[in-house]
This record gives C-alpha cells, sequence and structure tokens, in this order.
C-alpha cells in the first residue's frame, strides 16, 4: 500500500484537456499502458535478482536442490558497493547568484542540511533504498520530491490605512494640524498551510512509467515522468467528489519486487496513475518548457481527477521561474547508459553467468569432498573376524592386537584428487565478477591469497578508483537536483518563523530565525568534496596537520581557523582551546653593534647605553659609575674615581708611594727559535 502517494485536494480545479489525439486522455491511457508494456519485459529479471539478494535457493541444471551449495555475491557486493557510492549525507553548500543573496546564503545553508537530514525528510534512507534498486535488481531507481500539507484560509488584519477625519480647527487659516490617523483596513483572507510535511520519498521501479520511445540518460529531459499507485477509500473520497471515484474494488498490490504477503494487503480501494509533464510539449499555449502539470486518474474513470499546473513551481507575470521544483518532481538514478535502453542492466544482473558458475565450482567442491571421505581397507584372509570388528567399532587412538604385520593386513584406500584447474577455474570466475563490480578484494576488505607487493596493491585500487569516482560522481549530481528541489520547496511554502543553528561570517555558531522570506532569492547547488565518503580518520587527521604546517605561517591565512579545524578533526570544542592572542607592539629595530665594555665608559658611553635601553637592556647606574672608577683608579687618577664613586677627591699634594709588593716569578717565555736547542752536531749549531 502506498503512503500517502497523492496530496489530493478536493478545491482543485481540473484543467480541460484536447480532444484531439495529442495530449488527450485517450492520449494519456496509451501512452501509459505502452510504459507498462515496456517494463513488463524487465519485471522477470529484476524479480528474480530480488531472490538471488534474499538467499532463496534456486536449482541449476546438473545438480541435485540437496546438493547445490549457491553463493550469495549479490548480497555482499550490493552492500559493499552501497557504502562505496554514498556513505553519509554529504554536506551541501550554497552560493549566492547575486551579491544581495549573501546575507542569506549560510541560514539557507544551515536550513537545507537540516531539512535534508534525519530528523527530517531522511535523505540518506531513500538514497539507500534506490541504490539498493540500481545495484541488485533493476539497474534504475527514483524518488518523489514533494510536499504535503493542508490549506487552510484565515483571516487576517488588512494593511494600515489613513482614516477620514472632519476638518481640525485652523485648518482653513493655515495653522499646523496634527497628522492622518491610521486605522487597520478591512481584513483579508490569507491561505496557509498547516501540518506541512516535506519529503524525498522512494517509489519502487516496478510501478515508474516511462515513455516507451525515451531512449537517453537524462530522465529530466522526458516529456513526462510518472508511476502507478493505489489509494484506499478513504483517500478517493478525500480526492474527488465524483461518486464513481468514493468506491473501489479489494485489491491486493501487486506491482512489487518482492511477493506480498497473501492477504495482507487487501482492502477496498483503487489504482492509480500519476503524472508529471511538461506542459509546452502537449500545450501550444504554453511557451514555458520549464513549467509541469500533474496529471491523476484512476481505474474505470472516463476522465482524470485531478490536471491542473504544478502547485510546487512559481513564476512571475511574464513566465520566469521564481521558485519551486526545478525540472521534474521525479528523480531517476542511474549508473550507466545502455544505448536506446532506458532500463540498463544493474550489476547483478551483469554478473548473474558468473555468479551461477562460481556456485556450480563450490558445488564440484563439496561433492568432491563428500566423496572423498578417508576409508581403509584390511585382507580378511590374513585377519581375524573378531579383530575385524574390533577395528570397525574401534575409537580413535586405540590399541589393535594382531598377529603378524599390520601393513600386510590393513591399508588406506587411495583418495581421488580434484584437478588443479576446477580451483584456478573458481579464482577466474571471482575475478570476472570483480571486474563487473569494480570491486576487489583491496576495495572490500578481504585478505589476498596471493602475495602482492604494496605498489601492486595501490595501482589496483587507484584503477578500481577511477570508475568507483564516476559512479559516486553521478550519484553526487543527483543526490544534488534533490537538494535544489527540496530547497525550492521550503523557499516556497515555509511561512512560519522557527530557528536553525548556522554559522555566521564571523565563524561562530548562533540561532538564526528564518521563513521562506529570509532564505529566498537564486543560489548554485553544490556539494562539499569527498563530504559522501568515508574517509579514514587516522589518514584524514595526518592530512589536517600536514596542511597546518604548510599555511600556519602564511601571512594571508588565519590561524584560528586552521587551529579549529584541527580541533574538530579529535572532537574537542574550539571554544575551550582558542584564545584571543595578545596585541603586540612595534617590532624594535634590528641594529648590528660590536662594542666592550670600555666602551660604556668611553666618550661614546651614553649612546651606546641609550640603544642597549630601546633595545630592551637595562643596565644600573652605579654598576657604570663604578666601571668608571675602576678605569679611572687603573690610570692613576685617584680624583676622577672618587669623582666616579661620588666621594671626596684625595688632595693632590700627598704623594702616592709605589707599591713594593713582589709580584711573583715572571712568566717563561719560549725561546725565538727551539731549532737550536734540538739540533745535533758539535757545539748545538747545525
Amino acid at each position: 500500500m502506498d503512503k500517502n502517494p497523492v496530496p489530493l485536494n478536493p478545491a482543485r480545479q481540473v484543467l480541460p484537456l484536447p480532444d484531439d489525439e495529442l495530449g488527450s486522455f485517450a492520449f494519456w491511457q496509451a501512452e501509459v499502458q505502452a510504459s507498462v508494456d515496456r517494463r513488463l519485459q524487465e519485471l522477470t529479471t529484476w524479480k528474480r535478482n530480488v531472490e538471488r539478494y534474499q538467499g532463496k535457493r534456486y536449482s541449476l541444471s546438473g545438480f541435485s536442490d540437496s546438493d547445490f551449495i549457491q553463493v550469495n555475491v549479490d548480497y555482499y557486493k550490493t552492500e559493499q558497493k552501497k557504502a562505496q557510492l554514498f556513505f553519509r549525507n554529504p554536506e551541501m553548500v550554497l552560493s549566492p547568484r547575486h551579491p544581495q543573496y549573501a546575507q542569506a546564503t549560510p541560514v539557507f545553508q544551515a536550513v537545507l542540511n537540516e531539512y535534508l537530514g534525519p530528523h527530517q525528510t531522511n535523505a540518506k534512507r531513500s538514497v539507500d533504498e534506490v541504490l539498493s534498486d540500481v545495484l541488485c535488481p533493476a539497474g534504475i531507481g527514483w524518488v518523489e520530491v514533494g510536499f504535503e500539507g493542508v490549506p487552510t484560509q484565515v483571516e487576517v488584519p488588512g494593511p494600515m490605512m489613513p482614516a477620514p477625519a472632519a476638518p481640525q480647527p485652523g485648518s482653513v487659516l493655515g495653522l499646523s494640524s496634527p497628522g492622518p490617523t491610521m486605522t487597520p483596513g478591512p481584513p483579508q483572507v490569507k491561505t496557509i498551510v498547516r501540518w506541512p510535511n516535506y519529503y524525498i520519498r522512494r517509489g519502487t521501479p516496478a510501478k515508474l512509467l516511462i515513455p516507451s520511445d525515451f531512449t537517453g540518460s537524462d530522465y529530466n529531459q522526458a516529456a513526462w515522468l510518472g508511476y502507478e499507485f493505489f489509494a484506499d477509500s478513504r483517500q478517493l473520497e478525500q480526492g474527488s467528489g465524483s461518486p464513481d471515484q468514493r468506491t473501489g474494488d479489494t485489491f491486493t498490490d501487486d506491482l512489487l519486487l518482492s511477493k506480498p504477503v497473501p492477504g495482507g494487503d487487501r482492502r477496498p480501494g483503487r489504482k492509480g496513475r500519476k503524472i508529471w509533464y511538461r506542459a509546452s510539449v502537449f500545450d501550444p499555449a504554453e511557451p514555458n518548457p520549464n513549467k509541469f502539470r500533474l496529471l491523476i486518474w484512476f481505474d474505470g474513470d472516463s476522465s482524470p481527477s485531478v490536471h491542473e499546473d504544478s502547485s510546487w513551481q512559481l513564476f512571475d507575470e511574464e513566465g520566469h521561474f521564481l521558485s519551486g521544483v526545478k525540472g521534474n518532481p521525479i528523480k531517476v538514478l542511474t549508473l550507466r547508459y545502455t544505448s536506446d535502453c532506458p532500463y540498463p542492466q544493474s550489476d547483478c544482473s551483469m554478473s548473474r553467468y558468473q555468479t551461477d558458475e562460481l556456485s556450480s565450482v563450490r558445488t564440484l567442491q563439496m561433492l568432491h569432498k563428500k566423496r572423498s571421505v578417508p576409508m581403509r581397507w584390511v585382507d580378511r584372509n590374513r585377519m581375524d573376524p573378531n579383530d575385524i570388528t574390533k577395528l570397525v567399532s574401534g575409537e580413535m587412538q586405540s590399541v589393535l592386537p594382531l598377529d603378524g604385520s599390520g601393513d600386510e593386513m590393513i591399508g588406506v584406500v587411495a583418495l581421488p584428487t580434484l584437478p588443479r584447474e576446477t580451483s584456478t577455474y573458481g579464482d577466474l570466475i571471482e575475478t570476472d565478477i570483480n571486474k563487473d563490480w569494480a570491486l576487489g578484494s583491496v576495495q572490500q576488505g578481504v585478505t589476498e591469497e596471493t602475495a602482492r607487493t604494496a605498489t601492486e596493491l595501490t595501482l589496483m585500487q587507484q584503477n578500481a578508483d577511477v570508475r568507483l569516482d564516476a559512479e559516486r560522481t553521478r550519484v553526487l549530481d543527483w543526490y544534488i537536483t534533490i537538494a535544489e528541489s527540496l530547497g525550492g520547496l521550503l523557499q516556497l511554502f515555509a511561512d512560519d518563523y522557527t530557528y536553525v543553528m548556522s554559522v555566521g561570517p564571523d565563524g561562530l555558531q548562533r540561532l538564526q530565525q528564518w521563513n521562506r522570506q529570509t532564505i529566498a532569492g537564486e543560489y548554485v547547488y553544490s556539494a562539499k568534496p569527498d563530504s559522501a565518503i568515508k574517509t579514514d580518520a587516522n589518514v584524514d587527521r595526518k592530512l589536517a596537520l600536514d596542511f597546518y604546517q604548510l599555511t600556519a605561517n602564511d601571512p594571508y591565512v588565519n590561524r584560528q581557523e586552521l587551529v579549529s579545524m584541527l580541533c574538530n578533526k579529535w572532537h574537542i570544542d574550539p571554544a575551550r582551546i582558542i584564545i584571543q592572542p595578545k596585541a603586540k607592539g612595534p617590532e624594535p629595530p634590528k641594529l648590528n653593534m660590536s662594542f666592550k665594555a670600555d666602551d660604556l665608559v668611553g666618550p661614546a658611553g651614553p649612546l651606546i647605553l641609550t640603544i642597549l635601553q630601546q633595545s630592551g637592556y637595562q643596565i644600573p647606574p652605579e654598576m657604570v659609575q663604578l666601571s668608571e672608577a675602576r678605569m679611572a683608579a687603573m690610570s692613576g687618577n685617584p680624583q676622577a674615581a672618587a669623582r666616579a664613586l661620588g666621594q671626596p677627591a684625595p688632595p693632590s699634594n700627598v704623594v702616592q708611594m709605589p707599591n713594593t709588593q713582589h709580584g711573583g716569578a715572571a712568566q717563561e717565555q719560549e725561546p725565538l727559535s727551539k731549532h737550536a736547542l734540538t739540533a745535533t752536531g758539535a757545539g748545538g749549531h747545525r
């Protein structure tokens, strides 16, 4: 049973359809039937792939059901590749198309990422379901991006208007008078949406409707897309007022890839068709190729139940697109393109024959193992029957007494050997399957039996990543179209004010109030690189550290942001780590000086002291005075030494007695030449 597939509304106006063939009701019925007939050609293969994924038993020619061993390649390959293609919701990045939208960009970006998250539309769950469809059963998957709500008309006060008033005294004489009194105008009726619900809903490929003559890979360019659904009696009563659409027959939803539970889905209802089509293709009066219309009808109807311009799009009076869903609300995903075929084969279908061959090889190996049970023979002509009974019923490591040598009475039956090419053939089959899926043992984290060098493994990983990156990019581009449509719906229907945590221009997070007026504007949608895939935490941190070391000292780089990035890599709150640096004064002048301590008390002493003090060196004045005194004393000027120390100078007529204290032995000096003392010969001379 479909979960509320159609936002039905009794007040909708049904636009008339043309009477001629193109665009008439008979035309649409024929188009849908042709699409159903084309889809039926694929359903048998799709259902078989689902059964293989579920591990249901199947038979293979040449083997009995009890002996057959099936290898569930479909399951572990599908699950592994799903994680490789889409590990988590990518972080959407918005760029304003005009400078006037720059202020609202951070708020809208935060709102969009929140609504794509698990607490709103849960886009990750829908993408996982679609990837399961694309990889295993069908090779094609789709979602519908839409909005549901209950439109309600409420009465709001009218705009303020000046109230008519009687002439004031003094107005005739031209004297000043107070301004006109403002009163609210007549009340106005405004339509609001209660209980809004934005959704990204996956639909089964077994219900998807594609034009039978469509042969491209960009399904958004198709003239129309649609799907079949089932609606119960309650939905039919809410959606239409005509008597023939209020009741329905008991039905079972048979448009499923898995077999439904018998009797579990029976209820009164009817099968319907929902079509989104480009109005300009079927209506010559509509020139805008981006305008879509909605068409809905049920089994037994002689006219459509719904036929209207899309309520999920807004255009101005000249027909220019303003906001809402861009393109068809049905977003179709495929990973590859088959020439002139709208239904490409899935990975499971492409490797089906190899998977069956691998199961047959495993079955042969198991049969060989069962038939190759170790057996022994005995010579009953030489062995006593009682000893044979003991041998047959003997336990492990038991002792069997014999009369004579046991080598001639007991032997081991030779076991057959499975040809080596059987195992080699199985290895070749697994290699072929890995090529079909672009998933080898390296990507699956499985240890290979063959020893390979690090260079070989790196090259294998890089070659496999070429195709995986191409498919991952295709999934990401498809996801961006979903995010863009959801953003358009938010700009169209988000009337109520609410709050979101966003990052401001200063890099700080704060609560921001928003509604559809706050996030209005045109934006470019993109995804943060590599945000949808899983990266190794240690490698990610190492790359972040390398980036910090390369850029931290660059004058054009904000080091605070770099530290914040590192804190996030280690899951640490940057607010607890980052502090504001202290303001630095001007850099002191850098001079190259060369002087001795004696220069401090010389004529240039004051200048040298000033330069040292400006450079941060502090020399106590008393030390300078002591140096001056000692220099004066050494030069034989006691008056100058006393003045330097601030003491009274000694009388000038006092005769200073010479110092008669013995100075000790003189230092021994080397001779001018040692050669005369070391030379040999007469008299010590050469």
